[in-house]
């Protein structure tokens, strides 16, 4: 079974899809937009193996999905973290702002990997992607803070990947502008420049990512640590 922690987002959606078309077991969390996400999935006719309120900050609740796969009896076979938080940078965020995002970004995904390495029902090989953000390489997001948060999971994944590989294999992918609710705010004023900026010109669409995310969990199985930038060759083009 593949957990998806985050999947009331455009992207989270674009990957149940994916997941269910398929025929993939799969279990979904979700946070602030639990009874919106459940009325989607109930409307488009997908039907995760569980459906969990989960607020990845807290190791407590990350603890509870866990829990709830064992119930099901289903091995864990991958793990996708698409979650995130952000504040646009009008003014200098606050502490408190600075703070959530580092517990949400950073932390769920370090709550999400500790229980990993201690699931009872682990017997094979966990494969996890980590959706990062091509602002890695363009430094060009809603602040400083989102983007630090982000390189900290990247060097987090390659630790994993490295020292419990056997055990856990993780990569990234790094999306470049999709409409979000998180970009939604900057979305028509950014992008314009951002497809000049973009070999492809256009931006890329959330199912082109959710494509890459399963293929990296279910075929590609000697990649380890590594990050796919997922942007229509964007970063190579960072001094155009």
């Amino acid at each position: 079974m593949i957990i998806l922690f985050g999947a009331s987002g455009v992207l989270g959606r674009s990957v149940t899809k994916a997941l269910n078309s398929k025929g993939l077991d799969f279990a979904v969390t979700t946070n602030s937009r639990n009874k919106e996400t459940k009325e989607y999935l109930k409307n488009k006719y997908i039907k995760p193996k569980f459906i969990q309120k989960c607020d990845v900050s807290k190791p407590e609740d990350v603890k509870k999905v866990f829990k709830a796969a064992q119930f099901h009896g289903k091995p864990i076979t991958g793990v996708i973290n698409n979650f995130a938080i952000t504040y646009q940078k009008s003014n200098r965020l606050t502490e408190k702002q600075k703070k959530k995002i580092f517990d949400v970004n950073y932390f769920g995904v370090v709550n999400i990997l500790e229980n990993l390495l201690s699931y009872k029902k682990q017997r094979e090989q966990i494969s996890v992607v980590n959706v990062l953000s091509n602002s890695l390489k363009t430094l060009n997001a809603s602040n400083e803070h989102y983007i630090s948060s982000k390189a900290a999971v990247e060097v987090l994944s390659k630790y994993y990947a490295s020292h419990f590989g056997s055990k856990i294999r993780v990569n990234c992918v790094a999306p470049g502008l999709m409409l979000s609710n998180l970009t939604k705010k900057r979305f028509n004023k950014n992008k314009k420049k951002i497809i000049e900026k973009t070999p492809l010109k256009r931006l890329i669409h959330p199912d082109e990512v959710s494509e890459t995310i399963i293929n990296i969990l279910t075929q590609l199985n000697g990649m380890n640590g590594e990050i796919i930038f997922i942007d229509g060759g964007r970063t190579i083009k960072l001094h155009d």
